[in-house]
Protein backbone atom coordinates (compact mmCIF):
# COMPACT_ATOMS: atom_id res chain seq x y z
CA UNK A 1 0.00 0.00 0.00
CA UNK A 2 3.03 2.19 0.76
CA UNK A 3 4.67 1.79 -2.47
CA UNK A 4 1.21 2.05 -4.43
CA UNK A 5 0.69 5.31 -2.42
CA UNK A 6 4.35 6.51 -3.20
CA UNK A 7 3.74 5.93 -7.05
CA UNK A 8 0.55 7.86 -6.63
CA UNK A 9 2.30 10.77 -5.01
CA UNK A 10 5.39 10.72 -7.89
CA UNK A 11 3.03 10.58 -10.88
CA UNK A 12 1.03 13.63 -9.68
CA UNK A 13 3.65 15.13 -8.82
CA UNK A 14 5.09 14.42 -12.11
CA UNK A 15 1.82 15.62 -14.39
CA UNK A 16 1.88 18.99 -11.88
CA UNK A 17 5.40 20.00 -13.12
CA UNK A 18 4.58 18.89 -16.47
CA UNK A 19 1.31 20.77 -16.65
CA UNK A 20 3.68 24.12 -14.85
CA UNK A 21 6.30 23.61 -17.69
CA UNK A 22 4.07 23.89 -20.76
CA UNK A 23 2.39 26.60 -19.18
CA UNK A 24 5.79 28.34 -19.23
CA UNK A 25 6.57 27.45 -22.32
CA UNK A 26 3.29 29.09 -23.64
CA UNK A 27 3.90 32.17 -21.55
CA UNK A 28 7.26 32.51 -23.17
CA UNK A 29 5.73 31.94 -26.61
CA UNK A 30 3.32 35.24 -25.92
CA UNK A 31 5.35 37.81 -24.19
CA UNK A 32 4.92 40.37 -26.87
CA UNK A 33 1.38 41.24 -24.66
CA UNK A 34 3.70 41.30 -21.30
CA UNK A 35 5.81 44.52 -21.24
CA UNK A 36 8.85 43.79 -18.83
CA UNK A 37 8.18 46.97 -17.31
CA UNK A 38 5.10 45.33 -16.03
CA UNK A 39 5.75 41.86 -16.36
CA UNK A 40 9.59 40.56 -15.81
CA UNK A 41 8.97 37.29 -14.69
CA UNK A 42 7.30 36.42 -18.34
CA UNK A 43 10.48 37.82 -19.93
CA UNK A 44 12.61 36.12 -18.51
CA UNK A 45 11.11 33.12 -19.13
CA UNK A 46 11.32 34.55 -22.34
CA UNK A 47 15.26 34.59 -22.59
CA UNK A 48 14.77 31.17 -21.23
CA UNK A 49 12.57 29.90 -23.82
CA UNK A 50 15.19 27.84 -26.03
CA UNK A 51 15.48 25.56 -22.26
CA UNK A 52 12.01 25.28 -21.15
CA UNK A 53 11.27 23.81 -24.90
CA UNK A 54 14.04 21.27 -24.22
CA UNK A 55 12.40 20.20 -21.16
CA UNK A 56 9.23 20.36 -22.76
CA UNK A 57 9.85 17.98 -25.48
CA UNK A 58 11.73 15.42 -23.22
CA UNK A 59 8.35 15.60 -20.98
CA UNK A 60 6.15 14.38 -24.21
CA UNK A 61 8.82 12.05 -24.84
CA UNK A 62 8.57 10.89 -21.50
CA UNK A 63 4.66 11.07 -21.23
CA UNK A 64 4.16 9.80 -25.05
CA UNK A 65 5.86 6.28 -23.87
CA UNK A 66 4.22 5.67 -20.63
CA UNK A 67 0.60 7.63 -20.51
CA UNK A 68 -0.04 9.14 -23.99
CA UNK A 69 -3.37 11.04 -22.62
CA UNK A 70 -0.62 13.37 -20.75
CA UNK A 71 1.98 13.85 -23.61
CA UNK A 72 -0.94 16.03 -25.08
CA UNK A 73 -0.16 19.03 -22.31
CA UNK A 74 3.57 19.22 -23.79
CA UNK A 75 2.09 18.53 -27.23
CA UNK A 76 0.16 21.80 -27.08
CA UNK A 77 3.03 23.78 -25.88
CA UNK A 78 5.48 22.54 -29.28
CA UNK A 79 2.77 23.51 -30.87
CA UNK A 80 2.64 27.42 -29.63
CA UNK A 81 6.79 26.84 -29.76
CA UNK A 82 6.82 26.25 -33.70
CA UNK A 83 6.81 30.07 -34.80
CA UNK A 84 9.61 30.30 -32.49
CA UNK A 85 11.70 27.06 -33.71
CA UNK A 86 11.11 28.58 -37.47
CA UNK A 87 12.62 31.30 -36.27
CA UNK A 88 16.32 29.86 -35.15
CA UNK A 89 16.11 26.85 -37.47
CA UNK A 90 15.00 26.26 -41.12
CA UNK A 91 14.97 22.96 -42.73
CA UNK A 92 16.16 23.58 -46.31
CA UNK A 93 18.42 21.86 -47.84
CA UNK A 94 19.84 24.04 -50.06
CA UNK A 95 21.54 27.23 -48.77
CA UNK A 96 20.37 30.59 -50.59
CA UNK A 97 24.04 32.45 -51.99
CA UNK A 98 24.33 36.18 -52.13
CA UNK A 99 25.55 36.23 -55.70
CA UNK A 100 27.04 39.22 -57.60
CA UNK A 101 24.63 40.23 -60.09
CA UNK A 102 24.50 42.99 -62.49
CA UNK A 103 20.86 42.97 -62.64
CA UNK A 104 19.97 46.20 -61.28
CA UNK A 105 16.72 44.62 -59.56
CA UNK A 106 18.58 42.93 -57.37
CA UNK A 107 19.70 44.77 -53.94
CA UNK A 108 22.52 43.69 -51.26
CA UNK A 109 22.17 44.94 -47.70
CA UNK A 110 24.21 43.75 -44.90
CA UNK A 111 25.06 44.33 -40.88
CA UNK A 112 27.37 43.97 -38.90
CA UNK A 113 28.32 44.90 -34.80
CA UNK A 114 31.48 45.63 -35.19
CA UNK A 115 32.67 45.68 -30.88
CA UNK A 116 36.23 44.93 -30.61
CA UNK A 117 37.51 46.17 -33.87
CA UNK A 118 37.86 49.95 -32.81
CA UNK A 119 39.75 51.36 -35.37
CA UNK A 120 42.10 48.78 -37.13
CA UNK A 121 42.72 49.94 -40.34
CA UNK A 122 44.21 45.97 -41.60
CA UNK A 123 40.64 45.22 -40.06
CA UNK A 124 38.55 47.87 -41.72
CA UNK A 125 40.62 47.27 -45.27
CA UNK A 126 39.23 43.46 -44.59
CA UNK A 127 35.54 44.42 -43.61
CA UNK A 128 35.62 46.77 -46.57
CA UNK A 129 36.80 43.63 -49.15
CA UNK A 130 34.68 40.89 -48.00
CA UNK A 131 31.54 43.40 -48.73
CA UNK A 132 32.93 44.07 -51.88
CA UNK A 133 33.46 40.68 -52.88
CA UNK A 134 29.15 40.35 -51.94
CA UNK A 135 28.88 42.93 -54.12
CA UNK A 136 27.36 44.79 -51.00
CA UNK A 137 25.19 48.00 -52.05
CA UNK A 138 24.04 49.02 -48.39
CA UNK A 139 26.35 48.37 -45.41
CA UNK A 140 24.71 49.23 -41.79
CA UNK A 141 27.43 48.70 -38.84
CA UNK A 142 27.00 48.88 -35.60
CA UNK A 143 29.50 49.99 -32.76
CA UNK A 144 31.45 51.32 -35.67
CA UNK A 145 34.67 53.03 -33.92
CA UNK A 146 35.18 56.52 -36.16
CA UNK A 147 38.63 57.21 -37.16
CA UNK A 148 40.06 59.77 -34.46
CA UNK A 149 42.81 61.56 -37.21
CA UNK A 150 42.57 62.97 -40.70
CA UNK A 151 44.65 59.97 -41.67
CA UNK A 152 42.11 57.57 -40.40
CA UNK A 153 39.25 59.38 -42.16
CA UNK A 154 41.26 59.54 -45.33
CA UNK A 155 41.68 55.35 -45.35
CA UNK A 156 38.25 54.97 -44.11
CA UNK A 157 37.40 56.94 -47.60
CA UNK A 158 39.74 55.03 -49.32
CA UNK A 159 38.38 51.60 -47.96
CA UNK A 160 34.67 52.15 -48.51
CA UNK A 161 35.04 54.30 -51.90
CA UNK A 162 32.35 51.98 -53.84
CA UNK A 163 30.07 53.34 -51.12
CA UNK A 164 30.29 57.19 -51.67
CA UNK A 165 27.09 58.39 -49.57
CA UNK A 166 27.49 58.04 -45.93
CA UNK A 167 25.12 58.45 -42.28
CA UNK A 168 26.55 58.25 -38.73
CA UNK A 169 25.90 58.74 -35.46
CA UNK A 170 29.45 59.02 -33.30
CA UNK A 171 28.82 61.48 -30.40
CA UNK A 172 30.69 60.67 -27.54
CA UNK A 173 28.96 58.55 -24.74
CA UNK A 174 27.23 56.73 -27.80
CA UNK A 175 27.51 53.20 -28.81
CA UNK A 176 28.48 54.46 -33.14
CA UNK A 177 26.10 53.61 -35.88
CA UNK A 178 26.93 54.53 -39.47
CA UNK A 179 25.14 53.49 -42.74
CA UNK A 180 27.36 53.06 -46.22
CA UNK A 181 25.24 53.24 -49.39
CA UNK A 182 25.53 53.20 -53.06
CA UNK A 183 22.61 54.84 -53.72
CA UNK A 184 21.88 58.64 -52.16
CA UNK A 185 20.73 58.93 -48.90
CA UNK A 186 18.09 61.50 -48.08
CA UNK A 187 15.63 62.83 -44.84
CA UNK A 188 18.53 61.49 -42.31
CA UNK A 189 17.30 61.28 -38.41
CA UNK A 190 19.32 60.26 -35.48
CA UNK A 191 17.17 58.89 -32.35
CA UNK A 192 19.10 59.05 -28.87
CA UNK A 193 18.07 57.97 -25.42
CA UNK A 194 18.21 60.10 -22.77
CA UNK A 195 21.17 59.10 -20.34
CA UNK A 196 21.49 55.07 -22.64
CA UNK A 197 24.76 54.75 -24.60
CA UNK A 198 22.07 52.94 -27.27
CA UNK A 199 20.30 54.49 -30.03
CA UNK A 200 19.08 54.18 -33.87
CA UNK A 201 19.18 55.91 -36.83
CA UNK A 202 16.76 55.95 -40.04
CA UNK A 203 17.24 57.24 -43.43
CA UNK A 204 15.33 57.28 -47.41
CA UNK A 205 17.95 55.67 -49.74
CA UNK A 206 16.82 56.71 -53.52
CA UNK A 207 17.31 53.49 -55.11
CA UNK A 208 17.12 53.21 -59.00
CA UNK A 209 13.61 51.89 -59.35
CA UNK A 210 12.01 53.15 -56.15
CA UNK A 211 12.84 54.65 -52.44
CA UNK A 212 12.83 52.78 -49.13
CA UNK A 213 12.63 54.08 -45.62
CA UNK A 214 15.53 52.29 -43.57
CA UNK A 215 16.24 51.65 -40.26
CA UNK A 216 19.62 50.78 -38.13
CA UNK A 217 19.49 49.95 -34.49
CA UNK A 218 21.39 48.74 -32.06
CA UNK A 219 19.63 48.35 -28.57
CA UNK A 220 20.01 48.21 -25.12
CA UNK A 221 22.32 44.94 -23.78
CA UNK A 222 21.61 42.52 -21.50
CA UNK A 223 24.54 43.20 -19.72
CA UNK A 224 25.09 39.28 -19.02
CA UNK A 225 28.66 38.98 -20.36
CA UNK A 226 29.53 41.45 -17.77
CA UNK A 227 27.67 40.03 -14.80
CA UNK A 228 28.67 36.60 -16.02
CA UNK A 229 32.14 37.27 -15.27
CA UNK A 230 31.70 38.67 -11.98
CA UNK A 231 29.96 35.56 -10.65
CA UNK A 232 32.65 33.72 -12.36
CA UNK A 233 34.81 35.19 -10.02
CA UNK A 234 32.90 35.13 -6.94
CA UNK A 235 32.46 31.66 -7.29
CA UNK A 236 36.79 31.16 -7.85
CA UNK A 237 38.21 30.16 -4.25
CA UNK A 238 41.68 31.51 -5.54
CA UNK A 239 40.34 34.66 -6.33
CA UNK A 240 42.23 36.81 -4.20
CA UNK A 241 40.04 39.91 -4.47
CA UNK A 242 37.36 40.88 -1.47
CA UNK A 243 35.46 38.47 -0.81
CA UNK A 244 31.97 38.89 -2.22
CA UNK A 245 28.52 38.00 -1.32
CA UNK A 246 26.84 35.26 -3.43
CA UNK A 247 23.80 36.01 -3.24
CA UNK A 248 23.96 39.58 -3.63
CA UNK A 249 26.15 39.22 -6.89
CA UNK A 250 23.14 36.67 -8.02
CA UNK A 251 20.46 39.54 -7.13
CA UNK A 252 22.79 42.49 -8.86
CA UNK A 253 22.78 40.33 -12.21
CA UNK A 254 18.87 40.12 -11.77
CA UNK A 255 18.47 43.78 -11.22
CA UNK A 256 21.06 44.34 -14.49
CA UNK A 257 19.24 42.39 -16.39
CA UNK A 258 15.35 43.89 -15.29
CA UNK A 259 16.63 47.63 -15.65
CA UNK A 260 18.30 46.95 -19.41
CA UNK A 261 14.93 45.07 -20.46
CA UNK A 262 12.76 47.56 -19.54
CA UNK A 263 15.24 50.17 -20.93
CA UNK A 264 15.36 47.67 -24.83
CA UNK A 265 11.51 48.02 -24.24
CA UNK A 266 11.23 52.20 -24.51
CA UNK A 267 13.67 51.62 -27.11
CA UNK A 268 11.82 49.51 -28.84
CA UNK A 269 8.58 50.92 -28.42
CA UNK A 270 9.95 54.08 -30.32
CA UNK A 271 11.16 52.42 -33.07
CA UNK A 272 7.84 50.68 -33.38
CA UNK A 273 6.06 53.95 -33.68
CA UNK A 274 8.23 54.94 -36.52
CA UNK A 275 7.62 51.94 -38.34
CA UNK A 276 3.96 52.20 -38.36
CA UNK A 277 4.08 55.61 -39.70
CA UNK A 278 6.76 54.57 -42.24
CA UNK A 279 4.44 51.86 -42.86
CA UNK A 280 1.19 53.99 -43.15
CA UNK A 281 3.27 56.54 -45.82
CA UNK A 282 2.91 53.20 -47.56
CA UNK A 283 6.86 53.43 -47.41
CA UNK A 284 8.86 50.19 -48.06
CA UNK A 285 10.27 49.44 -44.85
CA UNK A 286 13.82 47.84 -43.94
CA UNK A 287 14.88 47.07 -40.35
CA UNK A 288 17.78 45.40 -39.11
CA UNK A 289 20.83 46.18 -36.32
CA UNK A 290 21.50 44.28 -33.33
CA UNK A 291 18.32 43.91 -31.35
CA UNK A 292 20.43 42.40 -28.34
CA UNK A 293 17.20 39.91 -27.80
CA UNK A 294 16.56 36.34 -29.28
CA UNK A 295 13.71 35.93 -31.51
CA UNK A 296 11.48 34.80 -28.10
CA UNK A 297 11.94 38.06 -26.24
CA UNK A 298 9.96 41.52 -26.18
CA UNK A 299 11.95 43.30 -28.78
CA UNK A 300 11.69 40.92 -31.62
CA UNK A 301 8.06 39.97 -31.22
CA UNK A 302 6.81 43.75 -31.00
CA UNK A 303 8.86 44.72 -34.15
CA UNK A 304 7.87 42.09 -36.14
CA UNK A 305 4.36 42.50 -34.98
CA UNK A 306 4.11 45.37 -37.34
CA UNK A 307 3.77 42.96 -40.04
CA UNK A 308 7.19 42.77 -41.07
CA UNK A 309 8.81 39.77 -42.46
CA UNK A 310 12.39 38.15 -41.50
CA UNK A 311 15.22 37.71 -44.04
CA UNK A 312 16.22 33.97 -42.16
CA UNK A 313 12.31 32.68 -42.01
CA UNK A 314 12.34 33.64 -45.46
CA UNK A 315 15.00 32.24 -47.62
CA UNK A 316 17.88 31.31 -44.32
CA UNK A 317 19.24 27.88 -43.63
CA UNK A 318 20.16 25.40 -40.88
CA UNK A 319 20.75 26.79 -37.64
CA UNK A 320 20.47 31.11 -37.25
CA UNK A 321 23.69 32.18 -35.32
CA UNK A 322 24.83 35.37 -35.50
CA UNK A 323 26.95 35.77 -31.79
CA UNK A 324 29.81 33.99 -31.71
CA UNK A 325 29.49 33.65 -27.57
CA UNK A 326 26.98 31.06 -26.38
CA UNK A 327 28.42 28.29 -28.39
CA UNK A 328 27.45 30.29 -31.12
CA UNK A 329 23.75 29.04 -30.51
CA UNK A 330 22.07 32.74 -30.23
CA UNK A 331 20.65 35.16 -32.82
CA UNK A 332 20.48 38.75 -31.90
CA UNK A 333 21.60 40.24 -35.66
CA UNK A 334 18.69 40.60 -37.88
CA UNK A 335 17.66 42.23 -41.08
CA UNK A 336 13.60 42.28 -41.71
CA UNK A 337 11.34 44.31 -43.92
CA UNK A 338 8.27 44.72 -45.14
CA UNK A 339 5.99 43.18 -47.81
CA UNK A 340 6.72 45.74 -50.48
CA UNK A 341 10.66 43.34 -51.12
CA UNK A 342 11.05 40.02 -51.81
CA UNK A 343 14.32 38.07 -50.20
CA UNK A 344 16.20 36.18 -52.76
CA UNK A 345 19.12 35.30 -50.37
CA UNK A 346 20.36 35.13 -46.49
CA UNK A 347 23.85 34.12 -45.51
CA UNK A 348 25.75 34.69 -42.20
CA UNK A 349 29.33 35.05 -42.01
CA UNK A 350 31.97 34.84 -39.25
CA UNK A 351 34.66 36.76 -40.16
CA UNK A 352 36.10 36.46 -36.71
CA UNK A 353 36.70 40.49 -36.21
CA UNK A 354 33.74 41.03 -33.86
CA UNK A 355 31.63 39.25 -31.10
CA UNK A 356 29.21 39.29 -33.85
CA UNK A 357 28.69 37.77 -37.45
CA UNK A 358 27.54 39.61 -40.73
CA UNK A 359 24.53 39.38 -41.67
CA UNK A 360 23.79 40.01 -45.53
CA UNK A 361 20.52 39.87 -47.45
CA UNK A 362 19.90 40.20 -50.72
CA UNK A 363 16.22 41.59 -52.45
CA UNK A 364 14.69 42.66 -55.44
CA UNK A 365 13.58 45.68 -55.57
CA UNK A 366 9.97 47.21 -54.46
CA UNK A 367 7.94 48.22 -57.16
CA UNK A 368 7.97 51.89 -57.59
CA UNK A 369 6.88 54.32 -54.70
CA UNK A 370 7.19 58.16 -53.82
CA UNK A 371 8.33 59.21 -50.26
CA UNK A 372 5.56 61.01 -48.72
Amino acid sequence: MGRKAAYKFFCYLAIALTLLLSMFTILANIVEFFPPNRFFFINLLAFGLPILLSFTIISFIYWSIFKWKIAIIPFIAILCSLPFINRIYQFRSEKSIITNSTNNELVTIATYNMYGTHFDKEKMASIATYFAKLDTDIICLEEFSPPKSKNDSISLQTFFSQWPYYLAETKPGLLPICIFSKYPITNPHKINFLSRKNNFLYCDLLLPQTSIRLFVTHLQTTSINRDKATIKKAMDPSSTSHKLDKGQILNNAIVHFNQNAIHRQEQVDSLYTLINQSKTNKQPVIVCGDFNAIASQYAYKKIISTGLQDGFVQCGSKLASTYRYFRQLIRIDYILYSDDFHATAYQIFDWEMSDHKAVVMQFKQPNKTKLQ
